[in-house]
């Protein structure tokens, strides 16, 4: 079988009708004198050709790589929307900069993780964002800390974050579901979390108020999907059976806010309000009316693509959209 043969800088440079310096420039990242939409054309014409900048010569070298970890911290993660578009998003911006961007899932021990975010410093890679917090995640940032490493992540467990304002749309959720139900509702967590849960509700008037009414869910298994939906429509079934005058229900997320909606949609029950957290479409397009909190995950993952590139403080929570269904 012949293989395929590798596209040189020379031959983008020739189809793009620049010098070979000023194309490696663009590809590398470095200052040029090119304008904005002639930087795109040739990272665009790279993109077409197949060009492929060789990472080992430059780590070898030592040259920088402009080369970005994404990190996500569990493969539970990539089952929902949310994490997915924010990846893609990331990979097509680092793309758009002339950036090589890695992808992977961490595992859930802790010294096994540790060793993944090695193994690409090792590639050469230069700065990592982490979707989640992986699990052994204060070696991590000690170790990436103490080699001057920049990363960021999309949660508060970071120094440095770029994250959808959720706790702010879940208090707005919380407090719709006590005006509409007359505080006849029940709000679903998992217990392992509840340290978050009480973080969530400390800027609302009278916290206790909303534990009163906290109701403890099971963990979601490694098929995240199927187990969330199954935990929403168990967990509505029992407490309807114990509590049928309930009203409202509040679940920590999507995947199971749908499961419950399911087993109202399928008794016909249309008088009880359900809430999820994090907009995905599949619930926007559901039968059964469910509110939630829209992310603008262009914004988030623009900044955190901007962000990793420098170490100033950054401890952003973007707006978001509230869908309260009355």
């Amino acid at each position: 079988m012949l293989k395929s043969k590798k596209v040189t800088l020379k031959e983008v440079a020739a189809a793009v009708n620049l010098a070979v310096p000023t194309v490696s420039q663009i590809l590398n990242g470095r200052k040029n004198f090119c304008s904005k939409e002639q930087c795109e054309k040739v990272r665009q014409t790279a993109r077409e050709m197949g060009y492929v900048t060789n990472i080992g010569y430059r780590i070898m070298t030592g040259q920088v790589t402009h080369t970005v970890g994404i990190m996500v911290a569990c493969a539970e993660h990539m089952q929902e929307e949310h994490y997915r578009t924010q990846i893609l998003n990331l990979l097509q911006i680092f793309a758009g900069r002339g950036c090589s961007a890695f992808c992977h899932i961490l595992s859930t021990d802790g010294s096994i993780a540790i060793k993944e975010v090695e193994e690409y410093i090792g590639r050469g890679v230069e700065r990592f964002v982490f979707l989640g917090q992986p699990f052994g995640s204060e070696k991590i940032f000690e170790m990436l800390n103490k080699l001057h490493i920049p990363f960021i992540g999309n949660t508060p467990a970071f120094a440095r974050y770029v994250m959808p304002d959720a706790s702010s749309g879940r208090q707005e959720i919380f407090r719709f579901l006590k005006r509409k139900t007359g505080g006849n509702f029940r709000i679903f967590w998992w217990e392992w979390s509840l340290h978050i849960f009480k973080r969530i509700i400390s800027p609302i008037d009278d916290p206790e108020y909303y534990c009163r009414r906290l109701q403890y869910i099971e963990n979601c298994q490694s098929n995240y999907y199927e187990s969330a939906f199954a935990i929403g429509w168990q967990a509505t079934r029992d407490i309807l059976e114990k509590s049928p005058e309930i009203k409202g229900l509040a679940f920590p997320n999507d995947a199971i806010a749908l499961g419950a909606a399911k087993y109202l949609l399928d008794r016909k029950i249309n008088d009880i309000y359900v809430s999820g957290c994090n907009g995905e479409r599949e619930l926007l397009r559901f039968p059964y009316p469910v509110s939630t909190a829209i992310f603008d995950l262009d914004e988030v993952s623009r900044l955190l693509a901007e962000r990793v590139f420098d170490n100033d403080e950054c401890k952003i929570a973007v707006p978001v959209t509230m869908r309260l269904v009355s």
